[in-house]
């Protein structure tokens, strides 16, 4: 549902206890968690799925960002 992110690039970072980025090759303290959301949209006709990462997710979750529910 969410992954921690570089707060630079907003790319998953891959160790999430020494925070490394490999993708802008930086070590940090802090990343931020980002939403990653699935969900499957469908009428009498069909059906598709569709991705939706942080900004759409937030809004359709009511405004609770990603950090704020991960601490849930």
């Amino acid at each position: 549902m969410w992954y921690l992110s570089c707060p630079n690039c907003k790319k998953k970072v891959v160790d999430e206890v020494n925070s490394i980025c490999q993708h802008c090759n930086t070590d940090y303290q802090n990343g931020k968690y980002r939403y990653i959301l699935s969900a499957e949209f469908a009428d009498t006709t069909t059906s598709i799925w569709a991705t939706m990462y942080d900004e759409i997710a937030e809004k359709i979750l009511g405004g609770i960002t990603a950090d704020e529910l991960q601490k849930m």
